[in-house]
């Protein structure tokens, strides 16, 4: 956010992604709880990093570093790796939400 307001576009795009990753992530997930109350604060969030942070800082990750599977003996090399985990696990989210949806669509 760079400490400043997101301008609309922005501020669109982001509120979208949020939207999509907690529809994306298993309702048993923590993360499934920061995303609902960032989405729910969407006003104050797009407006302030700090506001952003204050969600974000009560839900602290079970493990501060990347798993060794992902390193793979390179501390750097974890976040490329999580960011690949994170896309699957949307495309497998979406999907799941999609099959479970009762929208008027199915055929």
């Amino acid at each position: 956010l760079e400490n400043k307001p997101l301008d609309r576009k922005s501020a669109t795009a982001f509120a979208l992604w949020i939207e999509q990753l907690s529809s994306a992530v298993p309702p048993t997930w923590a993360l499934k709880s920061c995303l609902t109350e960032i989405f729910k604060s969407i006003d104050k969030v797009i407006q302030s990093e700090k506001a952003l942070l204050e969600i974000v800082d009560k839900y602290p990750p079970k493990k501060k570093k990347w798993s060794r599977s992902c390193t793979r003996g390179d501390k750097y090399a974890g976040y490329t790796c999580g960011l690949w985990e994170l896309f699957h696990i949307m495309s497998v989210g979406i999907v799941e939400w999609n099959v479970y949806s009762n929208g008027d669509d199915w055929y």
